[in-house]
């Protein structure tokens, strides 16, 4: 995806291609969706234990939907699973910035406002009454003592900050982070 990104920058700039076509080439990623069932009731756990935590964050040219084979097979082992999905620019042009440093201050800015979502969906999954309205669920219990951050790549770097910061996390699954653009030694 990040070779396309690449191919889409050059082309536009040297080749001319429209904007448009290229887009409507890769218009299928839209369609790709996480397969749920909408008001299916949560599994008990054995005992009625409480259900475990995991907050996602996806990759920096990525959606929720490109980890719908790992998030459902967390979920299969009875975690809560909470996907977000960032909304940002991802393509940043090294060129356009004065120095490495400028650059990589852009992408820190990211990761800062990145963990600003993250602390949003945390205190949203948190709270019992915001849970038990989401899931229209009054029994659905969750284990906060089991909470978990996860990310891949640049979503591994906004986790790995994040988990240092907020201790509301008790583990964290870190898929191939990137820790480029990371504020913490």
């Amino acid at each position: 995806f990040a070779d396309l990104l690449k191919f889409y920058s050059e082309a536009t700039n040297k080749r001319g291609i429209p904007k448009p076509l290229f887009k409507f080439g890769l218009s299928f990623l839209e369609h790709l969706y996480l397969g749920v069932n909408e008001k299916a009731p949560v599994a008990q756990l054995e005992g009625g234990k409480p259900h475990p935590v995991v907050v996602f964050s996806h990759g920096l040219s990525a959606n929720i939907h490109l980890y719908s084979i790992q998030l459902k097979e967390w979920a299969s082992h009875g975690f809560v699973v909470f996907s977000i999905d960032h909304e940002e620019d991802i393509y940043l042009n090294p060129s356009n910035y004065s120095s490495t440093e400028a650059y990589m201050k852009e992408r820190t800015q990211q990761i800062e406002n990145r963990k600003k979502t993250v602390r949003k969906v945390l205190d949203m999954v948190c709270n019992k009454n915001t849970v038990h309205d989401l899931f229209e669920d009054k029994e659905l219990s969750l284990n906060y003592d089991k909470l978990f951050f996860s990310g891949h790549s640049f979503g591994g770097a906004t986790m790995a900050e994040l988990a240092v910061q907020d201790k509301r996390a008790t583990g964290v699954l870190l898929l191939d982070p990137w820790f480029q653009a990371s504020n913490e030694d």
